[in-house]
Parts: structure tokens; sequence; C-alpha cells
């Protein structure tokens, strides 16, 4: 049976946002927009707002909630934690399930997954922690740089909206981007720089909707959390400005990224291009962005979807478990 839009007007729905990870902030501006989308709706929903950090996540069960637009973003919200705390409940939500979050979140894993499946993705190296904050003086920079190159990236493992990110331009300054990422996280991704543009793939039900180009300003060495979120100098071109060839490649690869994981509903899939012009998959993104600036809503926009219907669409996947067909 597929249930319809009519059908949301039979479930108490919760906006979980906010949260404890370092993407707080994000995550409650995805939130709020969302709660008024939904409110604002003509199907006239029962919807409310929860906060994880203010409130016992049992509580929904008593407040009568039976659907979840789970908007948290990092650890708790896409690890998979969430994800099997809400199973157990009994309660629908958006996204992925437990397995898929946890692999997504986890960039080695994705990585790994990508490699045996021929997905492209950029080539790095891992390691643990201990061994850079306990092993400063038999850490070997020099085979770091002999196989990877620099510049270089020196990412954390499991952060979000590039928390942790350094880019690395000489020798001097590796370790000590290896010390931030290491104190965040307990593995460490040292990454390939690839000399192109960057780009964001929302994908919604196995389907592309189109390559996004995100263009920073030249202060900045990289899409950081000052460009994404507080400096809204950086610029998108929703289309990319792309040949059509290469834009059947890119949302291709997108599109073999999400389904490889084993993602139905919907994320977000970065990608890389090289001064070749060839697409390399960085990370997916499994519960995207909806503040007003994010780049799903814009996507969603160029196709004809608007906002609110985007928001609804989300919810039908949800109560409809296309995660689970």
């Amino acid at each position: 049976m597929q249930y319809t839009l009519e059908d949301l007007k039979n479930y108490k729905i919760a906006v979980l946002c906010g949260g404890t990870s370092n993407e707080r902030e994000v995550s409650l501006n995805s939130g709020k927009c969302i709660y008024d989308a939904l409110k604002s709706s003509s199907l006239n929903l029962d919807v409310i707002l929860f906060d994880p950090k203010n409130e016992d996540l049992s509580k929904l069960k008593e407040l009568g909630v039976n659907l979840v637009f789970n908007t948290l973003h990092g650890r708790f919200g896409e690890d998979g934690q969430i994800q099997g705390f809400l199973d157990v409940l009994g309660i629908k939500y958006t996204g992925c399930r437990v397995l898929q979050s946890a692999l997504t979140l986890n960039k080695l894993f994705t990585k790994k997954i990508w490699l045996q499946s021929n997905v492209s993705t950029p080539k790095s190296i891992s390691l643990k922690s201990h061994e850079i904050l306990d092993s400063r003086e038999t850490l070997d920079i020099d085979h770091i740089i002999a196989e990877l190159g620099l510049p270089l990236f020196v990412k954390p493992n499991l952060e979000g909206s590039s928390i942790g990110i350094s880019k690395v331009k000489d020798r001097d300054s590796l370790y000590k981007a290896l010390e931030v990422a290491a104190k965040i996280d307990k593995d460490v991704i040292i990454e390939q720089y690839i000399n192109g543009g960057e780009y964001s793939v929302p994908v919604l039900n196995g389907k592309a909707l189109a390559a996004i180009q995100i263009i920073i300003d030249s202060k900045y060495e990289f899409y950081d959390y000052q460009s994404k979120y507080i400096d809204h100098s950086t610029r998108y071109e929703c289309p990319a400005n792309l040949t059509a060839e290469q834009t059947k490649q890119i949302l291709a690869l997108a599109e073999q990224a999400a389904k490889t994981i084993g993602i139905n509903s919907w994320c977000r899939v970065d990608i890389l291009s090289n001064d070749k012009g060839e697409f390399y998959a960085l990370e997916v993104n499994t519960n995207p962005g909806m503040t007003e600036y994010s780049l799903f809503p814009m996507a969603a926009k160029h196709c004809g979807m608007s906002y609110q219907d985007l928001c609804l669409h989300v919810l039908l996947n949800a109560i409809n478990d296309v995660e689970l067909g």
C-alpha cells in the first residue's frame, strides 16, 4: 500500500533538531525552517519542534509522536544512534536506516565501499589519533607527502560541516593539522588534494536533481564552516556551468555513490573535479541541511519543487518506508 500526502494528517510529527553535536546551530536553523514549512501546509499537520539536548527522547512516545523529521546533524543524528533509538520505539523517521547512517558518517568506511565498487574517490591515508598524539617523533611525515603530495587535506573521520579540516600546503604545517584533527576524533583521514571545481549533488529517491557548483571567495582556502554558514560571500551555480557530457557524468557519479551505500530516500553527495575534468566523490550527507541557504532546497527549486513540497515529499518517503524497499 502506497500512502499519499493526505495520510500525513494521521501522524503527530516531531522535527528533531539541535542536539549536542558540533553542528547544533545548523541543525536548529534547518529544523525551524522545516517546522515553519510543515505548519503552513494546507494539510493542517500536527507538528512540534523537539530538541534532544533539552528534552529526553523517551518523551516522544509520551507526546504521541509517531513520525519524525530527523534534521539532527553529525554524531547521534547521522551516525545510526538516533535511527536505532527510533526503531526501538517503533517511530517512523526520515532518511537512512541505522546501517547506512553509520556507514556514511564514517568517511573511512564510505571510501572503502566506494573503492570496492569502482566509485572514484580521492586517494587517502588514515591514522589513529594515538599514532599522532603519542608518537610524533616516529610519525613518517615524508611518507605521507610522498604518497599524497602537497597540498593535501587533513580531516577528522566522523565530523561534518568541515569541522576540524585543514588544508596543508607545506611539510611544516602537516603535524599541526594532524594534531587538530586527532583531538576531535580517534580516526584521522589525510586526503589527496583535487585541484579543480567543487560541487554538491542532491539525490532524491535515487535520482540526482542537479549539480551545484560551489564558488568560494578567494580569501578562503576551501569550503569551510565559515564560508558555508557564516560569511554569505560563497556563490552557488545551480545548475553548474558544465557541458552536457560533464553534467551527465557528475549526476551519474552522485547516483552511483548513493546507490552503492544503499540510500533510497535522500542525500547530498559532495564531488570534486580535477583540472582534467574528472570527477571524484568526496562524501555523502544523509541529513542534508535545510536552511534558507542550503543546497538541497536550491536543487529542488531548480526541478520545480518548492521548499514545502520537498519537506512533504521527504515525510512521505518515511511513511512509505522507501529505505526498506
